[in-house]
């Protein structure tokens, strides 16, 4: 039996400062339109986490079982003044408090079993319920959110020898939409745009399948296929009647895809180790909101090559090198252009 106690406390002061200047048609500046801004946020988060784990062995059969709980209480304070005379001035129907409250409870359960010399299997099962409630003293708005739900796993492995095995993997998950993307209250950013959250969000969930072809530690071939519902972005929603654009969180796309990827492990001398990923998939979304009314798909693909280094007999000094490559493709409902980065790194 495990029992583990978790304690988080969080704290944020930081002070940020904008400023918006408008041009007219010929690029000249309209001094009577602009705006400075000055904001004074706080925040202040406590997170506490129970979890009890027991492992169970029953003959030829692992079992493991236990619960969690976890309470979150989160306050959040930004202050606004309007710096566009030269000196502050504090605007109260601007300014934001926002408390949040999220309590998880969990269970599970898992059983394990060598079937045979070759074939090994799991599955298990946890129930999640969660109850939050939000807050807006501005808005005047209390909102509460309760969801539960059942999230199976399942494992299959067959090995054919010391050096190969072949697996299934199949899960289900949930992704909850957090504390600022709920938060009903408007920030203003100027007379066109403002960003605001949605206290209507819904968690997504979604399913993953796996099939895993693995050579020693050396070699992982995984074929995949994901479904996810009920998305959640914050995205952009231009109004050309009110000649506004505004950034909102919606659930807002179904979103599926099929893929293959390939992580390789080797060593080039006993001192030069290199890993080496790609991952080719084929993504279709589709948006569940009018703004985002419309079907897209394509192929995507992501590399990555890692260089480990070894620059002395002593391991004392090492070097890293990292490149990864994401080609043009789909991401939700957008595409994206190419991109890539590279990283160098030198320990002692």
């Amino acid at each position: 039996l495990t029992v583990d106690f978790d304690w988080v406390n969080f704290k944020r002061d930081m002070t940020s400062i904008t400023s918006n200047r408008f041009f007219d048609a010929q690029d000249q500046p309209i001094d009577s339109l602009y705006q400075g801004n000055k904001s004074l946020s706080l925040q202040n988060a406590n997170n506490y986490s129970l979890n009890l784990d027991m492992e169970h062995p029953i003959k030829e059969w692992k079992l493991n079982y236990g619960g969690r709980y976890s309470w979150t209480k989160n306050d959040s304070d930004n202050q606004f003044f309007n710096t566009s005379s030269g000196k502050p001035i504090y605007e109260e129907h601007r300014s934001n408090s926002f408390y949040y409250d999220e309590n998880i409870f969990a269970l599970y359960a898992s059983i394990e079993k060598d079937i045979t010399e070759k074939w090994s299997a799991k599955v298990g099962l946890r129930y999640e319920n969660t109850n939050a409630k939000g807050y807006s003293p501005q808005e005047n708005q209390r909102d509460k959110y309760n969801y539960e739900g059942l999230f199976p796993t399942a494992y299959v492995m067959y090995k054919v020898n010391d050096n190969h095995s072949i697996s299934m993997n199949v899960g289900r998950r949930i992704e909850r939409p957090f504390m600022g993307q709920l938060n009903p209250f408007r920030t203003i950013y100027s007379p066109y745009s403002f960003s605001e959250g949605n206290p209507n969000l819904k968690p997504s969930y979604s399913y993953n399948y796996e099939l895993e072809y693995a050579f020693k530690d050396l070699a992982i071939t995984t074929l995949y296929y994901r479904n996810s519902t009920d998305n959640i972005m914050q995205i952009v929603i231009v109004n050309p009647d009110e000649n506004t654009q505004s950034w909102v969180p919606h659930n807002y796309a179904d979103v599926e895809s099929f893929g293959l990827s390939e992580n390789l492990n080797f060593k080039l001398f006993k001192w030069w180790k290199v890993n080496g990923a790609i991952d080719l998939y084929y993504t279709k979304s589709k948006g569940i909101i009018p703004a985002y009314d419309y079907k897209i798909d394509g192929f995507n693909g992501e590399f990555r090559w890692t260089n480990n280094l070894e620059l002395n007999k002593s391991k004392t000094l090492l070097f890293n090198h990292t490149t990864n490559y994401t080609t043009k493709g789909i991401d939700g409902l957008s595409k994206s252009r190419s991109i890539w980065n590279t990283s160098l790194g030198l320990r002692a």
